[in-house]
């Protein structure tokens, strides 16, 4: 199966998605590339002129302002609150994709996160959920108020920088949401209302965790599950622009991804390290960064 691969950015994030595009395109079997942002983003994309990249316009789902609108009333307009905006409007474009999208599913990917050798989305004929180890509670915490009949969990993160989406069941949570007696004139609203206002400017919702959960309480059979292990904080460690294959061979051989987040920094002296061919040729990845974890968090 080819997927659509959708993904949010920002203007600012356009650059780096480009980099990593063909990685992509050479490890998940793609048929198109969506991405949804606002005009400067589409200006920005236009200018590589790339076949394979579709852009939607965000403000058909929600635009910025009225999401900032939304959080502003909910906090009595708290300024660190208002500044998570963007982080949950990309959010909810991931999550409303589902209601413009033709396909059986759809695949997101965050545009910091490299897959590093091929991955099959579907087993046996499931889908598949790549878990990790992480936990956060008010991620769960918001769920159960979202859903308050809903009580399973899984010992497991959701999160995992990516996520197979069945597009019939995202909508199926979406008019669900929108039907509830949940204080919110729209979905939008009505999550985050769900959220406790302590947590609107940290990490009050999350979305891979919010739809994994919701299959578990009503899909149980339908998805697989495997460990998915990635390096998230790669960016402390390697340079994007600056990757050569035998980085990636090295990376490849202990991780499935490797993401590199706009607000890590890298070293430069634990850079030159992780780039010496010899070290590379004597130690495992995770061996060194191991030993190397006391200089770069």
């Amino acid at each position: 199966m080819k997927y659509t691969v959708v993904c949010p950015l920002a203007v600012k994030d356009v650059d780096s998605y480009f980099i990593g595009l063909d990685m992509l395109d050479k490890y998940i079997d793609v048929k198109r590339f969506v991405v949804i942002g606002n005009h400067e983003v589409e200006e920005r994309i236009n200018k590589y002129g790339d076949s394979r990249v579709c852009f939607e316009n965000e403000e058909q789902f929600i635009s910025y302002s009225a999401l900032r609108e939304i959080i502003a009333k909910y906090t009595d307009r708290d300024e660190s609150s208002m500044k998570r905006t963007g982080w949950y409007l990309q959010q909810f474009l991931k999550l409303s994709y589902s209601l413009i999208c033709d396909d059986e599913y759809y695949l997101l990917w965050d545009a910091d996160t490299i897959p590093i050798h091929k991955h099959e989305m579907i087993e046996d004929g499931h889908p598949v959920f790549d878990m990790k180890t992480e936990h956060h509670e008010p991620y769960f915490a918001t769920f159960s108020r979202i859903f308050p009949n809903y009580w399973k969990r899984n010992k497991l993160s959701y999160i995992s920088e990516h996520m197979l989406v069945r597009t019939s069941i995202m909508r199926e949570m979406i008019n669900e949401i929108e039907k509830s007696d949940l204080s919110g004139a729209s979905w939008h609203e009505k999550i985050i209302n769900c959220i406790e206002k302590k947590d609107i400017a940290e990490s009050g919702f999350a979305d891979y965790e919010t739809y994994g959960l919701y299959c578990l309480n009503k899909y149980p059979d339908l998805y697989r599950e495997r460990i998915w292990d990635s390096l998230r904080p790669a960016s402390y460690y390697f340079a994007f622009d600056e990757m050569r294959e035998c980085d990636y061979e090295w990376l490849r051989k202990d991780y499935d991804a490797v993401s590199f987040e706009a607000k890590r920094e890298v070293k430069k002296h634990i850079n030159i390290i992780c780039r010496n061919k010899w070290i590379q040729k004597h130690f495992s990845c995770k061996r060194l960064l191991k030993s190397l974890h006391q200089f770069t968090i």
